[in-house]
């Protein structure tokens, strides 16, 4: 290809030269964002690798950029982008989106952040790109946003009628039934509120269409006792 012509010849300088200083866009933020063919981002990754885990100034890295610019059902090429990202460091699962400001350093805790399965979920994403991330890592379910909420409550909050009308694929119980799978634990873990999964299902009236599918058929944690919140729910 003619990207992979220009990144030829031992030099790393195309590929690792950033399209403005103050943006610190690389070619690699730029194909993952355009859904380019995944042949020509695997050209800029081998030329570049080190390009992988590099924020642009916003902090996203080229996977963020690559589920940002995702519809709602990904093409061919966007999922594609997506492995091969993914396989070039399997840690970026787990990275939030807003790094240190340090070239190269660490990033912040997931829980001060976003991590690309809190940001699928928050943005009605296809299942297939959830299933994705949980192959990769099934830890990422275990990650808490900045509001107490595991992936698991995110994913019911987002059954709820009033998102139904933005993302009516929600209330499908595939991604639930995912997270689950990944991190069966989760069902007894509390979130924003001091509330359990079930609590946000029903509060969320997700249970109406498919009552209790969703829940495994242990019964212990249903015994739980709710929590006395003061008549606050989820906003």
């Amino acid at each position: 290809t003619l990207v992979k012509i220009m990144c030829e010849g031992g030099t790393k300088t195309c590929a690792g030269k950033a399209r403005s200083k103050g943006a610190k866009e690389l070619p690699l933020h730029l194909a993952a964002s355009c859904q380019v063919h995944p042949s020509v981002l695997a050209d800029i990754l081998e030329a570049f690798p080190e390009g992988i885990d590099k924020p642009c100034r916003n902090g996203y890295t080229a996977v963020f950029y690559c589920l940002s610019a995702m519809d709602p059902r990904p093409s061919k090429n966007a999922i594609q982008n997506l492995h091969t990202l993914i396989k070039a460091k399997p840690e970026l699962v787990r990275t939030g989106r807003v790094l240190t400001g340090v070239p190269g350093g660490p990033p912040i805790p997931p829980e001060a952040g976003r991590t690309p399965l809190q940001f699928c979920i928050e943005h009605g994403m296809d299942d297939g790109v959830i299933a994705a991330l949980l192959d990769a890592d099934k830890d990422c379910a275990k990650d808490k946003n900045s509001q107490g909420n595991l992936p698991l409550h995110q994913a019911l909050l987002s059954t709820g009628p009033a998102t139904r009308v933005a993302h009516p694929d929600v209330r499908e119980i595939g991604r639930v039934r995912k997270i689950l799978r990944a991190y069966p634990g989760a069902i007894e873990q509390p979130g924003q509120f001091g509330w359990l999964p079930l609590h946000f299902a029903l509060a969320q009236g997700s249970l109406g269409d498919h009552p209790l599918q969703c829940v495994p058929s242990q019964g212990e944690w249903l015994k739980s006792e709710c929590v006395e919140i003061d008549g606050v729910g989820p906003e």
